[in-house]
């Protein structure tokens, strides 16, 4: 799908280990962009599943859906979670729960910082960098309109990094680390990147 939408990409660093990846979130191109370089499967809210393109996107790298408003949901994705984690494979969570412009990051969730401390995971900090800026999907724009609108100017690099492995008993700290890790590493590749 990167190919289809014209997005070349650069890995600064080393692949991750397996782990609870954590990153900043800025278009429905991120569920293509990060399993080129490490098996997972993606957290989602529940919405995602029925939206166009994204859903089917989504449910095309084994997504587990989450309905934030419901405890058991929230429950058994955290076990599912832990399943997979422990069987080997890396799970992507988007913490600031929606998409951003790439000027930063939105308020972190802190469920899964406080899980990750909990249940000794390690978390895989990842930051995502698009040189131009209209990959980002945000606010009300329809999917639709965001996709026929940019379909055939797009041609961009997608930057990613994956982070030295975050673990701690103290979920609030580990959300600090982590936030600061993301800023760091996006100022770093917004400053080398063109942003236009």
């Amino acid at each position: 799908m990167l190919k289809v939408f014209g997005v070349k990409t650069v890995l600064h660093g080393e692949k991750p280990k397996v782990g609870l990846m954590m990153s900043n979130h800025q278009s429905y191109i991120d569920i293509w962009l990060i399993p080129k370089y490490a098996i997972t499967v993606f957290v989602a809210k529940a919405e995602v599943k029925k939206m166009p393109l994204v859903g089917w996107g989504a449910s095309a790298v084994n997504t587990v859906y989450v309905d934030r408003n419901d405890k058991e949901s929230r429950q058994k994705t955290k076990d599912e979670i832990s399943t997979r984690i422990k069987n080997g494979r890396s799970v992507i969570i988007f913490p600031e729960g929606t998409t951003g412009d790439g000027n930063g990051l939105l308020p972190l969730k802190p469920g899964m910082f406080y899980n990750a401390a909990e249940e000794g995971f390690l978390i895989i900090p990842t930051a995502i960098f698009y040189e131009k800026s209209d990959m980002a999907w945000v606010g009300d724009d329809p999917i639709g309109a965001h996709f026929a609108r940019n379909f055939k100017k797009w041609s961009t690099t997608a930057h990613i990094v994956f982070g030295e492995p975050m673990m701690g008993t103290d979920g609030e700290e580990l959300m600090e680390r982590f936030r600061v890790w993301e800023l760091e590493r996006l100022a770093e590749l917004k400053g080398g990147g063109v942003w236009n």
